[in-house]
Order: C-alpha cells, then sequence, then structure tokens
C-alpha cells in the first residue's frame, strides 16, 4: 500500500467518522424532540454528547489527513475548492457549535426533571424546538454536504 493510499484511506475514514457523527446528533436530537420524558430525552441528548466527539475528532482527523494528501499530489492548498472546502468546515463547526447550545441546555433540563416528577415543561419543549437552533444546525449540516461535493467534485482541479 502506497502513502498516497494510506493517506487517502484515513481521509475517508474520518469523513465517515466526521458524517456518522452529524447524522447520530441529528437522530438523537430529532427523536429527542418527539418524547414527553424527560429521562428518554435526557438519555437521546446524552447520546448526542458522543455524536459531537465524533463530529469534532472526524473533521479535525479529515482536515490532518487532506493537507497530507494535498501534500503528496502536488495540489496548491490555495486552488480555491480546497479553500472553500476549509472555510466550510469552519462554517459547520461554528454553527454547530451556535446549535447545539439550546440542545445542551435541554439535557441538562431534561437530567434535572428526570430526577424529580420526569414531566415535561413548556421550558424544556422550547429548547427542544428552538428555531434558531434548528437553523444553525441544519446550516450547518447544508455546509458539510457541500464539502462533500467539493471532494468528490474537485472543480478546476
Amino acid at each position: 500500500m502506497s502513502t498516497f493510499q494510506i493517506a487517502l484511506l484515513l481521509h475517508i475514514a474520518a469523513a465517515i467518522v466526521f458524517f456518522g457523527g452529524l447524522i447520530l446528533a441529528a437522530t438523537a436530537l430529532t427523536a429527542a424532540g418527539r418524547l414527553d420524558r424527560p429521562s428518554a430525552i435526557a438519555a437521546l441528548l446524552g447520546l448526542s454528547r458522543f455524536a459531537v466527539v465524533l463530529v469534532a475528532s472526524g473533521g479535525l482527523l479529515a482536515l490532518i489527513f487532506g493537507f497530507w494528501l494535498v501534500e503528496l499530489t502536488d495540489s496548491e492548498p490555495s486552488e480555491a475548492w480546497l479553500s472553500a472546502a476549509v472555510a466550510l468546515l469552519i462554517v459547520a463547526f461554528g454553527l454547530g457549535a451556535i446549535g447545539g447550545q439550546a440542545p445542551k441546555r435541554a439535557r441538562k433540563l431534561a437530567v434535572e426533571l428526570a430526577s424529580g416528577e420526569d414531566a415535561m415543561t413548556p421550558e424544556l419543549r422550547g429548547l427542544l424546538n428552538d428555531r434558531r437552533a434548528g437553523a444553525s444546525n441544519g446550516v450547518a449540516g447544508l455546509a458539510s454536504i457541500a464539502i462533500l461535493v467539493l471532494m468528490v467534485w474537485q472543480p478546476g482541479a
């Protein structure tokens, strides 16, 4: 196996971890929003914490291995599609961090409520249905898909 093949394998594996984390986080958050018991909501949103670790580590490793591939292929890091992909990753991370604040508060509140009567409150429902968080997470997801498109298409390469 060549160095290029190893770098490509690691880059693709990191991208799979990144997108797997995105899918897990989105699924957990969506499912939590449909539940009424804070204990179950807390469990699902706790799972989304693990998903965030997958997203962050996968994204960072994909970036590192991507730069290694650039070095191995004599590509220029200044190529427009590479710069756009890095910028989109930064946007996705930033928007994901913003969008993750309401679910984080929802998880903490759900844990607190689960230790009591385990009953839904308007505050918890509001945090789960936060439109700003949903929009931020949605745009972060679209930015992530745009990165994938750029990686496959490589316009101008």
